[in-house]
């Protein structure tokens, strides 16, 4: 069962029986195994240099824009018609050339 229907679950239960069956929830969240990765992560991330985090970041960013271009139709145009390429992508100053992302330029495409 994955995280998130354990808490819907344990948020639709009577206050009563969350503190009968809390402890078993709290473990089964803590120990999920998504949980516990993403803990060892954010543990190796605070050891990092400020240059190794920077990094870090820079490649998780070039990472999910990469997984929108291949992924998002909306993205891959916006990407394109800028002649923006994630993979190619070297510096943080290289997504300036994206135009900002708002509210209505979002519903004019799907509208």
């Amino acid at each position: 069962m994955n995280t998130n229907s354990l808490k819907v679950i344990y948020e639709r239960l009577p206050k009563g029986i969350k503190r009968m069956f809390s402890a078993v929830f709290i473990r089964l969240m803590v120990y999920n195994k998504e949980f516990v990765q993403t803990t060892k992560e954010l543990d190796a991330f605070e050891k990092m240099s400020p240059s190794e985090q920077e990094a870090k970041q820079f490649q998780l960013l070039k990472e999910t824009l990469t997984y929108a271009y291949q992924n998002v139709p909306f993205y891959k145009e916006q990407f394109d018609s800028t002649g923006f390429d994630p993979e190619k992508m070297k510096a943080l100053d290289d997504i300036k050339r994206l135009p900002l992302l708002t509210k209505e330029s979002v519903i004019s495409v799907g509208g």
